[in-house]
């Protein structure tokens, strides 16, 4: 009976020993843990990219009224009116990047000077006496109202 007693003594003695490292070892790591977080500092968040980019979704932006998007498109057709006087511009100045085969259709033109493209539907016009009489897959018609005249544009050219 004295040798179990040892051997129980043993045991729990080596249990309790196991038990106080795995704490201690624990409660270090928790400490470490805390102060890599309390040295970690969050990088400033740049929330112009992100404002710059929702307010280029019309779907994000408050309705326009009638009013204020005629008076847009009137501002881009007079600027597009100098600019075409200035330079004697043509139809190929402005490179089609895409179309959009939803109803209503839409050409999507990188005009002259412009970065963005812009969305024209059948029936609009960048240069005037041209209009966009179709819109294709890969290209699009445009006529001219003085002659009746029509030219096809295609993609990237």
């Amino acid at each position: 009976m004295n040798k179990f007693a040892f051997y129980m003594l043993a045991f729990w003695g080596g249990l309790f020993v196991i038990a106080g490292l795995v704490s201690t070892v624990s409660t270090q790591q928790q400490l470490n843990r805390q102060a890599s977080l309390d040295k970690f500092t969050a990088k400033e968040i740049d929330t112009l990219s992100w404002r710059k980019v929702i307010r280029k979704i019309d779907e994000y932006q408050p309705l326009k009224t009638a009013e204020e998007e005629a008076a847009e498109a009137a501002a881009e057709k007079e600027r597009l009116a100098k600019l075409a006087e200035d330079k004697k511009l043509s139809l190929g100045d402005a490179t089609l990047v895409g179309t959009v085969l939803t109803k209503p259709s839409k050409a999507l033109l990188v005009l002259p000077e412009g970065i963005e493209p812009m969305e024209y539907k059948t029936g609009e016009s960048w240069l005037s006496p041209w209009l966009l009489l179709e819109i294709n897959a890969d290209y699009i018609i445009w006529q001219n109202t003085e002659n009746n005249e029509t030219q096809k544009q295609a993609l990237f050219q």
